[in-house]
C-alpha cells in the first residue's frame, strides 16, 4: 500500500534522521536489548555484559521501551524516568541506553529491526 512519497504505510519517513545513540562504524556487532526498564536493574546490566562477552559484541543498546503493546500501562514509570535509570546501569561506552524506539516511532521487536537496519544498514 503506498503513500504520499512512494513511502509504505510500514515505513517510518523520520527513521533516515534518527542518530545513533553512540558511535558505530561499519561492521560493528551491536547486541539489542530491549524492554520497559521499569525499573532498570542489576539483571539488565548483568544480561547486557554477558552479551558483550558470550557473543563478542562492540556494544550493547539498551532499548528503553516507549510503550509495550503488551503490557498495562498502569503502574508504568514515565520514559525519561526509565531511560534515566538504564542511563545509570549503562557504562555509555559499550553499554548504552536509549530511547531510539521513540525517535524511529517503533514498538514492536519487527519494526526497530527493519528501521534500524535501514538507518545504519552498515552495522551488524
Amino acid at each position: 500500500m503506498k503513500f504520499f512519497g512512494g513511502k509504505t504505510k510500514f515505513e517510518r519517513p523520520h527513521a533516515n534522521w534518527v542518530r545513533p545513540p553512540g558511535p558505530i562504524a561499519p561492521g560493528m556487532k551491536i547486541g539489542l536489548l530491549g524492554g520497559s526498564f521499569n525499573p532498570a536493574h542489576e539483571g539488565h546490566l548483568q544480561l547486557a555484559r554477558r552479551a558483550l562477552f558470550q557473543l563478542r559484541l562492540d556494544q550493547v543498546w539498551l532499548l528503553v521501551s516507549p510503550g509495550n503493546p503488551l503490557k498495562p500501562t498502569a503502574g508504568m514509570a514515565p520514559l525519561g524516568e526509565r531511560l534515566a535509570g538504564a542511563q545509570r546501569i549503562a557504562d555509555g561506552r559499550r553499554i548504552i541506553a536509549t530511547d531510539i524506539e521513540r525517535a524511529l516511532h517503533t514498538r514492536y521487536t519487527v519494526d526497530t529491526l527493519a528501521a534500524l537496519r535501514r538507518r545504519f544498514p552498515k552495522a551488524c
